[in-house]
């Protein structure tokens, strides 16, 4: 149906009881190109009968409500060879700018009040980094102040940090919890001053003198060292005494006794020894930032690779030192500290340590991809597409009300007020959002609404709805699709796709009377999922370190067949360990820990426990098929 040629001018609907709202939004992508414009159509609400002629424009109208409008009618299938949509690693995300999606949890970490951000691997946690470093997106400050960042994403040597301690501490303090918290207060802290005496912010002869011997007595060539560099380069001898606080909690109280540093001149006096009071200079800190209207956020990210067995208690212990110190500088009020953790780490430290869980976990927020997010994310990349490619720069989707009309029945059951608390408006709480029925058509416009499988038994299905598909087959263990997943996924689509149509020349494809174009077909759709299961099992396996650990897992993946479901008994079967065996044990956690199983009933005994096996990695059967179902 033409743009402007709808079926009835409004005064028309009304005369027979069809009402038209026409709504002009701007698609949330962060350039300002694509103008949607949303027809929302109203169920037909009369009284009587429509006469022939309008009975029958009406029906015939019904047919291409649900499609984007304005989309030429034909498609050369060359634009495979230069679709874009984006990389796995957010440093190398082309489309990260452009198609950043602010969901729910992001929105509520850029609030600025909670110090952790949780997610799985893929979830997208470095994209955030990358976006709030290049000053994309930034922190909500009250009184819009000048935000000053200090981002820390240098890998991390956790075997050599945890060698180190000991010698790098002199105290009494034997836990190395403890001394880990402390070689976090002295890494953060000089890389704030460093950032600080670099910045535009004014500092007094006075200020400087408080916090100068930082980097005087830290001097490095490179401004920006790691944390096994500050541990073992500098000429430093550094100590803790413990006192007890009103809580009945340990309270170190840190000094560094300082030797200067070779590479800075000695003073001229006889003094050879400094002490350096980090809870003194701390605050000076804060109250330098505080006169200059300015705050400080310290990024930590590049925190979250997967470890085993002893580098996997040492990545620990750093992750441990590292939320400690941040509970610390909590008290500053110009001195925000951000880590960007897996939360399988997170929720392995040991909370009794830190005052208790209810103490860390609210400050802590979960970056969870709900399936609307996931349809967001690719339909976003799509619409990039469909704007540089297809130079279009505004069409229209028209919805029939009825489609967004039904409420959930959760907000049914909940009062006004709380609706509101929340931000849900009680008449807008519906099942398909008008954002989310734009994703759909954006995402079948190129992808199949229904698209092939097979079971775990290697049974073809068909017909299985490409949203459900997406919800259910792109996630790890105990988790939902991941961005990284979806990217990796779509790159293989691409590779499909481009492949086939290149063997045929590049042919023209029609839009269909559904406003589709038949791009992606369901067997590409297939045989791309098949190669990300390939992949999927190279990328674990590449994930660990641990020789004998590397073996068994490799055999484990390699012998799933079509079982999806495991006890303790026959796993530990796979992988080749006795009963009584601790390694056993050991590895099952790991795996858990990679997301390759679940454990469904974790309270019974090991060897009452049952475990399932993600779609993800369940038996490749496009491999060993094909994809002529």
């Amino acid at each position: 149906m033409a743009a402007g040629q709808e079926i009835l001018a409004a005064a028309d609907a009304e005369n027979y009881g069809i009402g038209t709202r026409e709504e002009d939004c701007q698609w949330e992508l962060n350039y300002p190109v694509m103008a949607i414009t949303v027809h929302i159509w109203k169920e037909l609400a009369i009284s009587g009968t429509l006469c022939p002629d309008m009975e029958s424009a009406f029906n015939n109208n019904v047919r291409g409500l649900r499609m984007i409008k304005g989309l030429p009618k034909t498609l050369s299938t060359s634009i495979l060879e230069e679709f874009v949509i984006g990389h796995q690693e957010a440093i190398r995300d082309e489309l990260l700018k452009e198609c950043f999606c602010d969901i729910a949890p992001v929105r509520r970490f850029l609030r600025g009040d909670k110090d952790f951000l949780l997610g799985v691997k893929g979830a997208g946690k470095s994209a955030i980094f990358k976006q709030l470093i290049t000053k994309r997106i930034a922190f909500q400050n009250p009184k819009e102040l000048h935000q000053i960042l200090v981002p820390i994403d240098q890998d991390i040597d956790y075997l050599g940090v945890k060698s180190h301690l000991s010698t790098a501490l002199e105290s009494a303090v034997v836990d190395e919890d403890i001394r880990m918290r402390f070689v976090w207060e002295i890494y953060i802290l000089y890389r704030m001053i460093v950032t600080l005496v670099e910045s535009s912010i004014v500092i007094d002869d006075e200020d400087m003198a408080v916090i100068n011997p930082m980097q005087e007595y830290f001097s490095f060539e490179n401004k920006k060292p790691s944390i096994l560099e500050l541990i073992t380069r500098a000429n430093r001898t550094i100590g803790c005494k413990l006192d007890i606080s009103h809580t009945g909690f340990p309270v170190p109280d840190f000094y560094i006794k300082s030797e200067p540093n070779q590479i800075v001149q000695a003073p001229k006096t006889d003094v050879r020894t400094v002490f350096l009071n980090l809870a003194e200079i701390q605050s000076k800190v804060n109250s330098i930032l505080r006169r200059n209207n300015a705050v400080i956020y310290v990024l930590i990210d590049n925190l979250d690779d997967f470890l085993a067995r002893e580098a996997y208690d040492a990545q620990r212990m750093v992750i441990q030192g590292l939320i400690s110190c941040v509970k610390d500088y909590s008290r500053h009020t110009y001195i925000f500290i951000k880590a960007f953790l897996r939360n399988e780490v997170f929720h392995k430290v040991d909370f009794e340590k830190l005052g208790g869980a209810e103490k860390i976990k609210p400050n802590a927020v979960d970056l969870i991809w709900e399936d609307r997010d996931i349809r967001r994310f690719l339909a976003e990349r799509l619409l990039y597409n469909i704007h540089k490619l297809l130079g279009i720069d505004k069409f229209s989707i028209s919805i029939e009300e009825g489609d967004l009309r039904k409420r959930p029945f959760v907000t049914r059951l909940l009062p006004r007020k709380l609706l509101k608390l929340f931000g849900i408006d009680e008449h807008e709480a519906l099942d398909v959002t008008e954002r989310d029925f734009m994703c759909r058509q954006i995402i079948t416009t190129f992808m199949p609404r229904e698209v092939q499988h097979f079971d775990a038994s290697g049974n073809p299905i068909n017909g299985l709805d490409l949203f459900e598909y997406t919800q259910t087959h792109f996630c790890l263990a105990n988790s939902r699709a991941t961005p990284r997943a979806i990217l990796i996924y779509l790159d293989k689509l691409l590779q499909v796709s481009d492949a086939y149509y290149a063997d045929r020349l590049y042919p023209e494809i029609e839009l269909n009377e559904e406003g589709e174009y038949p791009l992606f077909l369901r067997q590409h759709v297939l045989e791309a999922y098949g190669m990300l299961q390939k992949d999927m099992v190279a990328y674990i396996s590449s994930a660990v370190t641990h020789p004998e650990w590397k073996e068994r897992i490799t055999s484990l993946l390699s012998n799933i067949g079509r079982k999806t479901e495991f006890k303790f008994r026959e796993l530990r079967k796979l992988i080749d360990y006795d009963e009584q065996d601790q390694d056993a044990k050991e590895l099952l956690a790991f795996l858990e820990h990679l997301g390759v199983l679940v454990c469904e009933n974790k309270s019974v005994h090991l060897p009452d426990r049952k475990y399932h096996v993600p779609v993800l990695l369940q038996k490749n059967w496009v491999e060993e098929k094909g994809v002529g179902l």
